[in-house]
């Protein structure tokens, strides 16, 4: 699963990316613009395409079950099903965003020491999600679908987010067929770094760089 990622990257210099990669205006609706430790229920920017325009809006982290008012959220949705799973299906097909990210942190299975995995090679890392509107207050909600582990992040936890190369991130938000945008991505060169940091980043209600502070070990490798 994904339970936890950060986002350190001014908006301003986000949106700076994102003209210069897609050559098109970011409508701006995001007051967020640096936050450590991410956690489900919390707002995060997020990057959609809505009526011919791109936007960059804060919504909240978790899907809210259409037949609960009080449910819990959903943060997650497997990628193996999520096109059977009347929950998601819809989002899947004209709902899809990119979730930002300047990384995810991870527990091991075992010893729950977290881990913090980042790009080496690109300044964002782009998570694919799915967005809806709350059937009781309209407001948007996001969840982050998830995909096996492989490589050696499959030694620290048996999921991951689902991490779109920048050659589909646009297609992700914008195009018809979700299925064969996933089937064009070029996994391999996707460079991931794994460090252990400190247990502050356990509470979400500890925030700031503390959290991402060196543990034990850091290492790099490319996911296969």
């Amino acid at each position: 699963m994904c339970g936890r990622y950060l986002f350190t990257i001014s908006i301003s210099e986000m949106i700076k990316i994102i003209k210069e990669k897609w050559h098109q205006e970011v409508i701006y609706e995001s007051e967020i613009n640096k936050d450590y430790n991410i956690a489900p229920s919390k707002k995060a920017p997020i990057l959609y395409h809505s009526n011919k325009s791109l936007l960059l809006q804060d919504m909240t982290w978790g899907l809210k079950p259409p037949w609960k008012n009080n449910g819990q959220l959903v943060i997650n949705a497997r990628i193996e099903t999520i096109k059977n799973k009347p929950m998601f299906k819809d989002a899947y097909q004209s709902r899809r965003c990119l979730v930002l990210s300047s990384g995810f942190y991870e527990w091991h299975h075992q010893t729950k020491q977290p881990y913090l995995f980042t790009f080496t090679n690109r300044p964002y890392i782009a998570f694919a999600g799915i967005w809806n509107k709350d059937h009781v207050d309209g407001t948007n909600h996001y969840a982050i679908l998830t995909t096996p582990s492989n490589g050696t992040l499959s030694n620290i936890h048996h999921r991951m987010p689902l991490i779109l190369d920048q050659s589909v991130e646009r297609d992700w938000i914008m195009g018809e067929n979700p299925d064969k945008i996933i089937q064009r991505q070029r996994v391999k060169e996707m460079l991931l770094t794994r460090k252990a940091v400190s247990t502050y980043v356990n509470s979400v209600s500890n925030n700031g760089p503390r959290c991402i502070e060196s543990g034990r070990e850091q290492m790099s490798f490319f996911i296969e």
